[in-house]
């Protein structure tokens, strides 16, 4: 028996056997499957987009507006008329019992002009009580880090047992330890939800003579010592330093202000302006010890404000952060149309 020997027809060059008609069908096959595996990668990304474009809306939004603010010629607040008017009565037109408990020991505001650094108030420079105002610390060494490549949105934190504690936020619900955080997440409960967790993962990472070290040499000062302490002129220069990262365009900073904004503390400042202003607030509370607000306040005139109150109920309290919000609003500092987040 002879056996042919004789495979040319497997060859490359000649696919006209049943082998050579097969691997044709095989090679179209594996060339559709490829324009499949492009197309259905393709579809999924798309789809992906769509869904995350809601996420980002609101960041976009305050992008967009911030762009609006530098590029946009705009009639501003004048400090002058805001310093005279605070020494014969800046509050014009408020009750004479309101008239006396803001200039009391008890209250410390302070009014900044994003525009031209100015800026008026009463007891500005008095250490105050600021609860949970000293996240805005942490908040800016994170920032500065992230500006100078030592740190990272998505590096990621471990939570340990010492980081534990109750109060405000939602970890606390569920957080076990060893579960890990990344930056960008932690920072963002931090402002959402004043996350108490949060900062303690933050400020154990960071280390809190970083953040005293780093606010000491930029001119503002911070005390921990039995509770936290700052003047409402730090406050609004910690938020100022803030505002110009966000400004700077960077490292996706604008969504500081996104996470500000959708503040679930909102009863303060944001309250009491007008529904074209937008306030990317934070605010300290310690029932009938400590309460304080502070915002950037997007607006013809951008500007910070910061009011702080001790040893005053929660009620009057937020009845003086309402009067003396109210009195710089009605100054014509609001966008006449409102935003749409």
């Amino acid at each position: 028996m002879s056996i042919n020997n004789d495979f040319s027809y497997l060859s490359n060059n000649n696919y006209g056997g049943r082998v050579g008609r097969r691997m044709r069908r095989n090679k179209n096959n594996i060339v559709k499957g490829q324009y499949f595996l492009i197309y259905f990668l393709t579809l999924c990304l798309l789809v992906s987009l769509l869904f995350n474009i809601k996420g980002f809306k609101k960041s976009i939004n305050i992008s967009d507006r911030i762009q609006d603010q530098e590029s946009t010629e705009l009639s501003a607040f004048s400090m002058e008329e805001a310093s005279n008017s605070s020494k014969s009565g800046v509050f014009s037109g408020t009750n004479e019992e309101l008239q006396q408990l803001i200039a009391s020991d008890d209250i410390s505001w302070c009014f900044l002009d994003l525009k031209t650094g100015e800026k008026v108030g009463n007891n500005i420079d008095k250490e105050m009580q600021i609860a949970s105002l000293s996240k805005l610390s942490v908040l800016y060494v994170v920032m500065s880090q992230i500006k100078e490549d030592k740190m990272d949105w998505e590096d990621e934190i471990v939570f340990k047992s010492e980081d534990y504690t109750t109060g405000s936020g939602i970890l606390q619900e569920t957080i076990e330890e060893g579960d890990s955080y990344s930056i960008r997440e932690l920072c963002r409960l931090l402002l959402e939800k004043s996350d108490n967790i949060s900062y303690r993962m933050l400020m154990r990472t960071i280390g809190q003579d970083v953040v005293k070290e780093k606010l000491n040499a930029e001119g503002m000062s911070i005390r921990f010592d039995d509770g936290n302490y700052m003047s409402a002129s730090s406050v609004a220069l910690l938020l100022k330093k803030i505002w110009e990262l966000v400004i700077s365009g960077k490292n996706n900073f604008a969504e500081v202000l996104g996470w500000m904004a959708s503040s679930s503390y909102r009863n303060g400042i944001p309250a009491a302006l007008s529904s074209g202003c937008l306030a990317a607030n934070k605010e300290g509370n310690i029932s009938g010890s400590v309460l304080a607000d502070s915002a950037i306040i997007l607006a013809p005139c951008p500007y910070i404000l910061v009011i702080i109150t001790n040893g005053i109920d929660d009620d009057e309290g937020y009845g003086i952060i309402h009067s003396i919000t109210e009195t710089f609003n009605n100054k014509d500092l609001s966008f006449s149309k409102s935003l749409d987040l």
